[in-house]
């Protein structure tokens, strides 16, 4: 595959990547939110729940799409001349991986959230 099409290609996967996982984000918050002004009742949020997996199962699809392309992004980075696309790609990546971290500290927030809840005498 020709480099700026392997840069394209990954430069719009992970875009969509990008969004999809600041959708989780601000879903992991209005859940947690949802949660405390309801004193714990997961019914409120059930399809809060549904949405974030199906967020998920997109980025899932996303991923295997391009798994081929970013292993030989992997493989060759080095070898790419420094070019307004490759810095573009890098800053993308860099994005997202903050946004994965964003996500997951907010997943790891909710979590305590629910099993301080679950725990006898914490329900009022």
């Amino acid at each position: 595959m020709k480099e700026p099409d392997l840069i394209s290609i990954l430069s719009t996967s992970f875009s969509l990547q990008l969004a999809r996982y600041r959708e989780l984000s601000d879903l992991v918050q209005k859940t947690l939110g949802k949660l405390v002004l309801t004193r714990g009742d997961v019914c409120q949020v059930m399809d809060n729940f549904k949405h974030k997996q199906e967020i998920l199962e997109a980025i899932i699809e996303e991923r295997g799409k391009v798994e081929n392309d970013v292993a030989t992004w992997q493989q060759n980075k080095n070898s790419f001349p420094d070019s307004p696309a490759v810095s573009c790609l890098n800053e993308l990546l860099k994005e997202t991986a903050s946004a994965i971290s964003e996500f997951l500290e907010g997943e790891a927030q909710l979590k305590r959230y629910l099993e301080h809840y679950k725990k006898p005498g914490n329900q009022s």
